[in-house]
């Protein structure tokens, strides 16, 4: 959806905007009058801490509060395009769905494989697909080093690139290469969702959208687009050739070439838009071991952006590019920030010494009004994307990455891919690091609360109960991180399961004259939750051959029910019908997605308007 959000929505949230200026110019100059004395230095301290997260969140404010709105032209005849598809070491099923989805989309052009892994069996499944095949022998510079490889074979005027696990919309060249009428643009970048709502991504179980992809796909590069700042960000984007050529292709100088290469393109002139739309969707981190090294590879990427690039007097940046460079910086390493957050309420239980010197009446007083609106600020201009409590869960979750970044970035060159299978459960960092906070602050909580029994807490009796509260919230928060850590470790099914509503026919092997109705309401590949349609009857246990029919497409399998539940494995008559199936669901999924996008109306102030209705996605006979 691509809707802008109505002059009184701009003009509340502008409003808005200055209540929170308001609110935090009433905060700051009364702390400036309460500093501690006999700690300055300390105090000083807390509050430049304090400020830097008011500018963090004043710089997305300003970024976020009306967001740029583009028609979407239609896409010219004639262009020629390179759809290409990265791989390293994924599984062969889900490179499939990927060339397969590449392959249907249904603008012209040539699907590529690019395959970084060597391995036999990707060029067979290349050839199955009807895909060209583009293998190294030399594998230096990791993705980037792949995408210039390709780049020396193919030919077209533009390319459109995928990671291994994105699925594309068939629509996805016709609703991008009509922005590139505009001769100055680089590139078009789309939003990311992901497939797999059980992941670590996804905080509360089966919510469509993710807590960090959103945020950052549908406020954030949407923010960025206004300043021509647009991040590309390694797949689910159409690259201008020549563009490219001008750069002398994706840089390598960092361990991921995609931020880099926005910045680059950026500092040669080069436009860039963000289309908002949801056109493709992939696989999320599946644990927290996943997340974390998904999250430490940012960091350092955007520690080595700042080692490596001008990103402060770069005269091909304007200044607005440069802020928005510095501010996707700082995203990605503000674990430091955080930790500053985590020990400052422990610091004041155990030693009693505050950064204020006032009452804690009066510091609520000041503070509150503050804290609710900059929070209600921010939870509107995420557009229903930014949820305070769950940013809260994943800050915690990204503080080791941060910190683990600062020391290594600077020699780091490997690029790790985001495994897509679950790997064997072992002792993570950041389970020790949250249980370890945990326990440090409930330790704290622990000796404040005796020392105030005896009486010899030197502090007030309302000001404890501040503290202890701030530290108590941290603690809810280590835990409901650790429960996610936990709920992604147990959870072993290997296929991504959709919630779906699909009419079904049953008939029991043998007994041709006998049909059952039903509805798939769960459904991967491999199998099928049911339930029997209104007055009809429950199929019993045993071997069935079924039917589903979407649009004039048919697909037939068997099912194998479970004795007392209507559900079972399926079976498909051969590869090419499970393959179709499989891909009917993703692309059933993506409209899902990109009904679930409120445009620009969502938040707080006004809830986002009721879905569209997307029609069936048709599977690629391929």
């Amino acid at each position: 959806m691509n809707t802008p959000a109505s002059a009184s929505l701009v003009t509340a949230r502008y409003a808005l905007l200055l209540l929170s200026c308001a609110t935090a110019l009433f905060y700051f100059q009364w702390r400036l009058g309460v500093m501690n004395p006999s700690f300055l230095a300390y105090a000083w301290i807390v509050f430049a801490a304090e400020i830097v997260g008011f500018v963090r969140s004043l710089m997305f404010l300003l970024l976020a509060v009306r967001v740029p709105h583009h028609e979407t032209p239609a896409a010219p005849a004639g262009l020629t395009v390179d759809v290409f598809v990265t791989t390293l070491n994924e599984p062969v099923d889900i490179v499939r769905r990927t060339l397969l989805a590449a392959h249907a989309i249904h603008y012209p052009h040539e699907t590529w494989l690019l395959d970084d892994g060597e391995r036999p069996e990707m060029r067979q499944l290349a050839a199955e697909t009807g895909c060209r095949y583009a293998g190294r022998t030399e594998h230096a510079d990791a993705k980037a080093g792949n995408l210039n490889h390709a780049l020396a074979q193919a030919h077209g005027e533009f390319i459109a690139i995928f990671d291994a696990d994105h699925v594309a919309d068939p629509r996805f060249l016709d609703r991008t290469l009509g922005y590139f009428a505009d001769a100055g643009l680089a590139f078009v970048q789309t939003p990311q969702e992901f497939f797999n709502v059980d992941s670590f991504e996804h905080l509360i179980r089966k919510r469509a959208t993710s807590n960090g992809a959103s945020f950052f796909h549908r406020v954030v590069q949407r923010s960025r687009d206004a300043s021509n700042s647009t991040i590309f960000t390694g797949s689910s984007a159409v690259l201008r050739r020549r563009a490219l050529d001008d750069i002398g292709g994706f840089t390598t100088a960092t361990i991921s070439e995609d931020v880099q290469t926005s910045f680059r393109l950026h500092a040669a002139g080069w436009r860039s838009l963000f289309h908002p739309e949801v056109l493709s969707a992939g696989l999320a981190p599946l644990d927290s071991a996943a997340y974390c090294g998904q999250r430490l590879r940012w960091a350092q990427d955007s520690l080595q952006l700042l080692l490596r690039e001008n990103v402060f007097g770069n005269p091909g940046l304007t200044a607005q590019q440069r802020i928005a460079y510095l501010v996707h910086i700082a995203s990605n390493i503000e674990g430091w920030r955080h930790l500053f957050i985590y020990a400052l309420p422990i610091v004041i239980l155990i030693t009693g010494v505050l950064p204020v010197q006032t009452d804690a009446a009066s510091f609520l007083v000041h503070f509150v009004p503050y804290f609710i609106i900059i929070t209600l600020a921010c939870s509107e201009l995420s557009r229903g994307h930014g949820r305070p409590d769950e940013s809260a869960v994943y800050n915690l979750a990204r503080c080791p990455a941060s910190l683990v970044a600062a020391f290594t970035a600077w020699r780091e060159r490997r690029f790790r891919v985001t495994p897509k299978t679950r790997e064997a459960r072992r002792r993570l960092p950041l389970s020790a690091f949250t249980e370890g906070l945990m326990l440090v602050t409930l330790a704290a909580i622990a000796f404040a609360g005796g020392e105030a029994f005896v009486g010899r807490s030197p502090l007030p009796w309302s000001t404890l109960a501040v503290v202890v509260a701030w530290a108590a919230y941290h603690v809810v928060t280590a835990i409901r991180l650790l429960l996610l850590e936990r709920r992604c470790e147990g959870d072993r099914r290997s296929a991504t399961r959709f919630a779906e509503w699909l009419p079904a026919t049953l008939t029991p092997a043998g007994d041709p004259h006998t049909q059952y109705a039903v509805n798939v309401i769960a459904a991967s590949a491999g199998g099928f939750t049911l339930e029997p349609r209104a007055d009809g009857a429950n199929p019993a246990a045993g071997t069935y051959r079924g039917a589903i029919e979407v649009g004039d497409v048919r697909y037939s399998f068997e099912l194998a029910l479970r004795d007392g539940q209507l559900g079972g494995a399926v079976r498909w008559p051969d590869e090419p019908a499970r393959s179709a199936f499989d891909l009917l669901l993703h692309l059933r999924a993506i409209a899902a997605f990109a009904a679930t996008d409120r445009g620009d109306g969502g938040g707080v102030l006004r809830e986002g308007v009721s879905p569209s209705q997307y029609p069936t996605a048709r599977p690629s006979r391929a």
